[in-house]
């Protein structure tokens, strides 16, 4: 079963453009370009020190305004077992592997919907 258009839908219903001088976006598009100019102007040049997703995964975690993905354990292992990603009967070890993984997950889905939409 593909989980991922349930992430990809989470992720842009978190972007978030009320704190920027911008015209606020309006279609799925516009928030990706949005959220991508955003992390080219906040973050852009960490992609010279580390890989394209590394720094996206370590700006999501930054809790940019831009892009509001959760990051309280609790509330993420509830959104991985709403997605079907955890169980109720997972591990420990397996919720903190998710856990552990959370960022660089949302960034791989983020960059996934950037490509799609010929963002980057």
């Amino acid at each position: 079963m593909n989980h991922y258009p349930k992430v990809e839908a989470y992720i842009i219903s978190t972007i978030d453009a009320s704190g920027y001088d911008v015209k606020q976006p309006e279609t799925d598009k516009e928030k990706l370009q949005f959220v991508y100019d955003t992390f080219q102007t906040e973050y852009g040049w960490r992609t010279k020190q580390v890989s394209l997703l590394e720094a996206i995964a370590d700006w999501i975690s930054g809790l940019p305004s831009s892009c509001n993905i959760e990051f309280k354990n609790h509330l993420i292992i509830e959104l991985a077992k709403a997605w079907g990603l955890l169980h109720d009967k997972s591990s420990e070890r397996a919720i903190d592997d998710f856990l552990n993984r959370w960022f660089k997950f949302m960034a791989q889905r983020l960059l996934g919907l950037w490509h799609r939409n010929g963002i980057c």
